[in-house]
């Protein structure tokens, strides 16, 4: 076996995933959710609303499978009308490793990502005993991929189901690949659990997707240019640039690089930290489509296509967005106007370092601007202690060692997935379980660890005598409370809905 697999654990919608394999829950005659009905061949026939089949198809032993319209590995897992739960487990750790069989790892993966849903707790009939699925389904994927030489990604579409998941995990979870860099995970999810994290995403976190680097996307401007270590690549991108002289084909190519429906397990999982302020340099939407499963279309902004309201998330893409490919920046041309026209974008960055801490996500530091911004923040904030230590600008999750180019910035902590002469898919997907990582500890330690505490579904996830004893006294604080009307009785109805209890309907 080359190398272990890892369990990650996030909330997304998986329908939106890159992934090489996806394990589809269906009934034994290949009936289906219609969410699912792009991962399967041609021929699928509506069969209600929201219902499709495979027509004249039977699964042998629970399972099938299948190349799905795109090229997609497919496990088909009869799951629906299973009221026994080891042997649900036992069909989908079979769907998972026969599926990793059959596939090669995608454009930017060191290893195949195999992805599936909660199986049985939709339409599966075991929705209401979500917490014994959890409580079996769980330890044996953990099993399986220390076992196996694949990924497999247990992606919640529900914020509660992801708590829950969350905080039933391994805690070792992370530890055997990243080793020391485990204590800066944790220092990095409880600083998003409190609300003092903020996040600068640059292009590492697209690679697993199969997005070009800054030099790839020159190279593929122009393919016969030679490209030194040391040179300017924005005083290239200038000369392949002006050489092309067609403004509408420059446009068109980079569309064609950069406008995806899909986005990687990066980007979910630094979407479900929950951060309210997020800055980018990518011109990919990825970052947003795993947003809107989080929040929704509406519950976030993009700068500069709209200006933030209240206290939603918001996201600015610094360098331009490819649904405006017009104004995109690339050249050192480009950069010079984004200085004279946007100087305040700058001071938006230079705000989080000061007001924040600033995590840079697969983002090398390699411009200056950014650079001299860290520095300016640092000397700044020398004038401040906290306990007699010098608090630091921020954090730079690099893909590898020596991406500051020298450009050492005191206060700003360095932390490289891997030696400078890793491979970037490998040292990506140390990214990605840095980053599982963090969401746990966030997720663990943050205001969402106990939504699904006082939620009957999960009932059979408690088995120690302090939580069971801990969920009867809250359950019956519930009672008692609707019969009083008190001034705190709204506080007190407020904190049983955080933790997930559902009022009864009054007759």
């Amino acid at each position: 076996m080359d190398r272990p697999g890892h369990l990650f654990i996030c909330q997304a919608d998986l329908t939106r995933l890159a992934s090489d394999v996806v394990v589809v829950p269906c009934d034994g005659a290949a009936l289906l959710r219609g969410a699912w009905e792009q991962f399967m061949p041609e021929g699928t026939i509506p069969v209600r609303p929201g219902w499709v089949r495979f027509p004249a198809h039977q699964l042998k032993d629970g399972h099938d499978s299948l190349t799905g319209r795109a090229g997609t590995v497919t496990e088909l897992v009869a799951t629906y009308g299973f009221t026994d739960i080891g042997r649900l487990v036992e069909r989908v750790v079979t769907a998972v490793r026969r599926g990793a069989q059959r596939a090669t790892p995608g454009a930017g993966r060191a290893l195949p990502l195999v992805a599936l849903p909660l199986a049985g707790t939709g339409a599966g009939g075991l929705a209401h005993r979500r917490g014994a699925v959890i409580e079996r389904l769980l330890p044996a994927l953990e099993k399986l991929v220390i076992e196996q030489s694949f990924d497999v990604a247990l992606i919640l579409f529900d914020t509660r189901d992801h708590a829950a998941v969350q905080a039933r995990r391994d805690p070792a979870a992370g530890r055997r690949e990243l080793g020391a860099l485990v204590d800066e995970a944790d220092r990095l999810g409880r600083l998003a659990a409190s609300g003092g994290l903020s996040l600068f995403v640059g292009s590492g976190v697209s690679i697993p997707l199969g997005l070009p680097s800054w030099r790839d996307l020159l190279l593929r401007l122009d393919p016969a240019r030679t490209i030194g270590p040391d040179d300017d690549l924005l005083a290239v991108a200038e000369e392949i640039i002006s050489a092309m002289n067609n403004a509408q084909a420059y446009q068109e190519f980079m569309v064609s690089q950069f406008n995806r429906d899909h986005h990687t397990l990066g980007h979910a999982l630094l979407a479900g930290l929950g951060v309210r302020q997020m800055i980018t340099t990518n011109y990919d939407p990825c970052l947003e489509l795993a947003l809107d499963s989080i929040h929704g279309r509406e519950g976030y902004t993009v700068m500069t296509r709209s200006l933030t309201e209240g206290e939603k998330p918001w996201l600015l893409k610094l360098h331009g967005d490819i649904a405006r490919p017009d104004r995109l920046v690339l050249t050192s041309s480009e950069y010079q106007r984004l200085a004279e026209e946007h100087g305040p974008l700058h001071g938006v960055v230079e705000s989080l370092m000061m007001t924040s801490h600033l995590m840079f996500v697969g983002f090398g530091l390699r411009d200056v601007d950014y650079v001299k911004l860290a520095k300016d923040v640092a000397a700044t904030r020398n004038e401040a202690e906290v306990d007699g230590q010098r608090p630091p600008v921020g954090t730079a999750l690099s893909l590898a060692r020596n991406t500051f180019n020298d450009a050492h910035v005191e206060g700003l902590v360095e932390l490289p997935m891997a030696p400078d002469d890793t491979l970037p898919h490998i040292s990506a997907r140390l990214l990605e379980v840095f980053l599982d990582r963090v969401l746990m500890q966030a997720t663990r330690t943050g205001a969402r660890s106990g939504s699904y505490f006082l939620d009957e579904r999960f009932s059979e996830a408690f088995s120690s005598s302090a939580d069971m004893s801990l969920r009867r006294r809250l359950l019956k604080l519930a009672h008692d409370a609707s019969t009083f009307g008190s001034a705190g009785r709204e506080a007190v109805d407020q904190l049983l809905r955080d933790l997930g209890h559902e009022a009864e309907e009054s007759s």
